[in-house]
C-alpha cells in the first residue's frame, strides 16, 4: 500500500505513461513499473506535482496506518466488516484471476518475485505490454463493477 500512498510525481514519466518505483521504494527491493491505464491517469492528475496522496503526516503523504484508519472510520459509518488495505491487494489479484489474467502476469503486476531458476538468474524481460494489457483488462471489469453497484444503488 505505501508503494501508492507514497507515490511521488517524480516517479511518474508522463510521456512513456507510466510509474518507475525504484528498489529502495518496493518491500522486495526490485526496480516496478507500472503502467498507466486511462483510469490510472485520471485518479492521479496530470502532470500533478508532490505527493499525489498528500496528507498532513509527518511525511507529507499519505501513510498505510492514514489509510487503515480511513477504512475503519468508513467501515463504521457503513456498518460493514472492517477490511484492511491489504484486503485490497488481495481482491484485485482474486479478480484479476477470475478475469483470466495468468498468475505470472498478475505477479509482475504486483511485483511479486519470481524465484525461479529462470526467474532469478536468466529472464531480464520486462513484461510491460502484458502488464499493461493486465490492468486495461481490469480497467474494464473494474468499470463493470462499479456501473453494475450504481445501477444497484439506484434501484
Amino acid at each position: 500500500v505505501a508503494e501508492i500512498t507514497e507515490l511521488h510525481s517524480d516517479e511518474i514519466d508522463w510521456d512513456a505513461v507510466h510509474i518507475t518505483l525504484q528498489p529502495d521504494r518496493t518491500r522486495n527491493r526490485r526496480l516496478h513499473i507500472i503502467p498507466l491505464t486511462d483510469r490510472m491517469k485520471g485518479i492521479i492528475g496530470s502532470k500533478k506535482t508532490g505527493y499525489i496522496f498528500p496528507a498532513k503526516s509527518e511525511q507529507g503523504c499519505t501513510t498505510t496506518s492514514g489509510v487503515r484508519i480511513a477504512l475503519n472510520r468508513y467501515c463504521t459509518e457503513l456498518k460493514i466488516d472492517h477490511i484492511s488495505p491489504h484486503d485490497f491487494r488481495d481482491t484485485f489479484i482474486s479478480h484479476m484471476a477470475r478475469i483470466g489474467v495468468v498468475l505470472e502476469i498478475r505477479n509482475r503486476v504486483t511485483n511479486h518475485a519470481d524465484s525461479s531458476v529462470d526467474g532469478v538468474n536468466y529472464n531480464a524481460y520486462d513484461y510491460y505490454k502484458e502488464k499493461l494489457n493486465a490492468l486495461r483488462k481490469w480497467d474494464r471489469e473494474l468499470a463493470k463493477i462499479i456501473k453494475a453497484s450504481k445501477r444497484k444503488a439506484s434501484d
